[in-house]
Parts: C-alpha cells; sequence; structure tokens
C-alpha cells in the first residue's frame, strides 16, 4: 500500500505510466476486490481493520489502473522515444 501514492503522483506529473503493467494491475486491482468480498463473507465477523486495508488496496490499485487507460497516449509516445 505505501508504494502506491509515489507511483500514483509520479505518473500525475510525468503525464504518463511509463512501464507499468495493466495486466499485473488488473489483477491487483481484482485481488484486493475478492480480498474486500471474502471480507464481508467472514463468518466471524465484519473485521473492520482489515476491511479498511483492502479498501484501501483496490481504491490505489484502482487508481493506478484508471490511470494506465488516461495516460495510455502519452506512455506510447514517452516508450516509442525511449526505444529510438
Amino acid at each position: 500500500i505505501a508504494s502506491r501514492p509515489p507511483q500514483i503522483i509520479a505518473n500525475v506529473r510525468n503525464g504518463h505510466t511509463g512501464i507499468l503493467s495493466i495486466v499485473t494491475l488488473a489483477m491487483n486491482v481484482i485481488g484486493s476486490l475478492l480480498r474486500v468480498f471474502t471480507t464481508f463473507q467472514n463468518p466471524k465477523g465484519l473485521d473492520m481493520g482489515a476491511l479498511a486495508g483492502y479498501l484501501l488496496s483496490f481504491i490505489l490499485n484502482a487508481t493506478m489502473a484508471i490511470q494506465c487507460f488516461i495516460y495510455r497516449e502519452n506512455t506510447k509516445k514517452v516508450l516509442a522515444k525511449k526505444n529510438k
């Protein structure tokens, strides 16, 4: 969780996401969403501490995934320039 906010800020400042993998981010989003779901399904009751952490993780991962779509054209340009 701690590594996500600096990366999100760097993406905004740079205007692109660099070499972030949308596949990995999608798996992180799905995984954290599933953790939220399974926390609600806990037969021992709802653990608010765990739920807060999983929700935060989901929000941060989803934010980075959304950035990949928002900045995809700029990212393509930047990566094409670096490959020349």
